[in-house]
């Protein structure tokens, strides 16, 4: 180290043209770099979970929807629905709309002159008031439009949005969210309340909250140490070091991510912030060293090797223990904490280098000559109140020892009840819009969380058979009666609600006999259930819906179902839970343990 110090104090113009051509080259791949913010990345890599949900969805396709929120009190008035359905067209014809779910294509099965018509509820819009209240009140016995696409009132609607996504494409959600936004606009003028919620939505508020962090945080930690260390050197010159080295470094880390297509997430997005901070402490030693030689009497080369001689290895261990430090984070099996612990470790890596080049440099042209009186009676001064704080911390070793290990046992019993949670809504304050429109869907429909029940029978046919289907029913019952779980729809829901409009039996409910059970199935348009059940019948899923967003609720919630699950079902049956905030759940989980082993290496 003391090598590498001097020698770039040596040849300053070659380091200067090195670091001017590399933090020209990372300049200009700043325009790529992007933010991104993906549930993936909160969750574990080969999870065997993650693998079982991703086979779910190719079976019964995406459980994520972008939800359309209409509200009005005259909802049902001619011109208000005509505006609505211009609007749902106008979705539909966005190139990423795989298909909308409303009251405009959902089907009303009913038998119209001995024949089953599946027209859309809404395939014609009623003329009078009474049509309409005819029309509500039939919607609202449909389990797939009650508290789903209308609620009980009819004054509140939803269009769900099942989008064709990039999942991980940086750019998608932005540019999905700004799309649906473009394509509501006109209808905001018609109703008296309008909005969008999914992930495209979420994850680009979060992308703008973070952004906005960076455009204060980043700023006022500048400002933070360029007065603390003005103040300290007693001039900007020494104080605009630490500065420089740390602005560089974030210019090339940032630059190195973009141009290797690393975009920032929530996490690593604090880096440039920590190596403002972190990367200033070498400089500070360096600078303080370089002035006790001055203080001595050395001219700025002397003072240099001074430096380099009595604090080269130090800096070196000090880099090298803040290094690994960080980079045994990327041992955590969150994709999230392992991308930051690498980019916060290189950084860190990069910004030692450019210490180890700029400062040598900058104190042979810009080092002060002759250290001025007052600044000699400064040290004094510090020195002698670090050798009475040195003194009396020495004579009472043995009771700063004892209170030490006494603070150390209480904050250990206190970890153990120290909870995870990976919340995306804690992101926003609690009078936010974005929580205010979460709410707002939870009370006047269901929460816009979901996960699948699945049922596997492993046999073709399993669930064309009513003893298994009253398994699922079963279930749903224990979902509606539980305070956690807003709604939840099956194969049984459809089979009961086409069997009550074939039969006129008035109610839902499921024929007993498993050859009228198999009729139905067959008379059923497949496109109506193929998101509740597989091809073959041999497999089944349960759509729950909810506004638990907190893991630590949910997980009490669903440790809840597992019992009655565990207790209650067929044992013939193979249930598992799956959905992607039970993948993030079971990571907060995890967080904790891979902390634990970063924290040991």
């Amino acid at each position: 180290m003391k090598k590498i110090l001097t020698m770039t104090a040596a040849h300053p113009w070659t380091v200067l043209l090195i670091l001017l051509l590399i933090s020209l080259l990372a300049a200009v791949q700043l325009h790529r770099l992007q933010m991104h913010v993906s549930p993936q990345a909160l969750t574990i890599e080969n999870d065997p979970a993650k693998a079982f949900y991703q086979q779910t969805l190719a079976t019964f396709g995406s459980d994520d929807i972008t939800l359309l929120f209409i509200r009005d009190r005259d909802l049902f008035e001619r011109g208000r629905l005509a505006a609505i359905r211009s609007t749902i067209a106008r979705l539909e014809a966005l190139p990423f709309v795989e298909s909308t779910d409303s009251l405009f294509s959902l089907p009303h099965i009913r038998v119209v002159d001995d024949f089953v018509s599946t027209d859309p509820y809404l395939k014609e819009i009623p003329n009078t008031a009474g049509q309409a209240e005819r029309l509500r009140e039939a919607a609202l016995k449909n389990p797939f439009i009650r508290h789903n696409l209308l609620s009980d009132d009819g004054t509140a609607m939803a269009v769900n949005l099942r989008l064709r996504r990039s999942r991980d494409a940086p750019a998608f959600d932005a540019e999905a969210a700004a799309a649906i936004e473009a394509a509501i606009t006109p209808l905001k003028s018609e109703v008296e309340e309008l909005f969008q919620l999914g992930l495209p939505y979420l994850r680009t508020q979060v992308r703008d909250a973070i952004q906005l962090d960076q455009k204060t945080l980043l700023p006022l930690s500048v400002l933070v140490l360029l007065v603390t260390l003005t103040l300290i050197f007693r001039g900007a010159g020494a104080a605009l070091l630490p500065l420089l080295t740390a602005s560089l470094s974030v210019l090339w880390t940032l630059g190195g991510m973009a141009a290797l297509g690393i975009p920032l997430n929530v996490m690593s997005a604090i880096v440039p912030v920590l190596l403002i901070i972190i990367g200033s402490t070498e400089d500070i030693h360096l600078i303080s060293e370089y002035q006790a030689g001055m203080i001595a009497g050395y001219g700025r080369r002397r003072a240099i090797h001074y430096m380099a001689r009595r604090l080269g290895l130090a800096v070196l261990l000090t880099f090298a223990t803040s290094y690994l430090g960080f980079l045994s984070i990327a041992v955590n099996p969150i994709q999230l904490l392992r991308e930051f612990g690498l980019v916060a470790s290189t950084g860190l890596a990069l910004n030692f280098l450019i210490t180890a080049s700029l400062v040598p440099v900058y104190l042979r042209f810009c080092g002060r000559r002759c250290p001025t009186a007052r600044k000699r009676g400064d040290s004094v001064g510090r020195e002698r109140i670090i050798d009475r704080v040195s003194r009396l911390v020495l004579k009472r070793k043995r009771r700063i020892m004892l209170l030490t290990l006494a603070v150390c046992a209480v904050a250990a019993y206190g970890s153990l009840s120290v909870g995870v949670n990976n919340n995306l809504l804690d992101y926003f304050q609690a009078d936010s819009p974005v929580r205010y429109r979460v709410q707002t869907l939870h009370q006047e429909l269901a929460g816009m969380e979901s996960f699948s029940i699945l049922l596997d029978g492993d046999i073709e046919g399993t669930f064309q058979k009513s003893r298994y289907l009253e398994e699922i029913g079963e279930i749903q019952d224990f979902l509606r009666r539980s305070a956690d779980f807003d709604s939840s729809l099956s194969v049984t829901d459809s089979l009961s609600l086409f069997n009550s409009a074939v039969n006129d039996t008035g109610e839902l409910a499921l024929p007993d006999d498993d050859e009228v059970l198999a009729e139905l199935t067959n008379l059923i348009d497949r496109e109506h259930i193929a998101s509740y059940v597989s091809a073959d019948f041999s497999q089944a899923r349960i759509l729950v819906r909810h506004n638990l967003g907190d893991s630590r609720e949910l997980n009490r919630a669903l440790e809840s179902l597992q019992s009655f699950i565990d207790e209650r079902t067929d044992a013939g049956l193979h249930i598992n839970i799956t959905g992607e905030s039970i993948l993030t759940s079971r990571a907060a989980d995890r967080m904790a343990l891979g902390q634990a082993k970063s924290l040991g290496l």
